[in-house]
């Protein structure tokens, strides 16, 4: 049986972040991609590109008595990849050294900003 649901915890570079029950946004664990092209006898060759590690349209609750949207907007102008964990409902977690990617804009009516994080793979922890 496999168990889906909201994220339980987001981490960055430390920094724990409640995810918004409904966004808990999309995990790729990275890898290669194939494609396929075509050669004019009927053969064909496949073309791999590596695709990068990623959790993207998490919407994370920000509190700005800690400083959180600042947090994120510094480390996004740094441009350098920090340390990020996510742990699923089945209590199972997923780590790699992500870079914020993306605007880091808050909505003010629901308290969240979209969050994107891109890297190398991501690793079952």
């Amino acid at each position: 049986m496999s168990i889906h649901g909201a994220m339980r915890s987001f981490t960055y570079d430390g920094r724990a972040f409640k995810v918004g029950h409904d966004g808990s946004g999309n995990k790729a664990i990275g890898g290669r991609n194939n494609e396929i092209a075509m050669n004019g006898d009927g053969s064909f060759r496949v073309i791999q590109t590596v695709m990068p590690g990623s959790f993207s349209d998490l919407q994370v609750e920000v509190d700005d008595s800690r400083g959180d949207q600042e947090f994120l907007q510094g480390h996004a102008n740094a441009g350098l990849p920090k340390p990020a964990v996510a742990t699923y409902a089945a209590n199972i977690s997923y780590t790699g050294d992500l870079v914020i990617t993306g605007e880091i804009a808050k909505d003010e009516n629901t308290g969240l900003i979209s969050l994107n994080c891109q890297g190398g793979e991501l690793t079952k922890i």
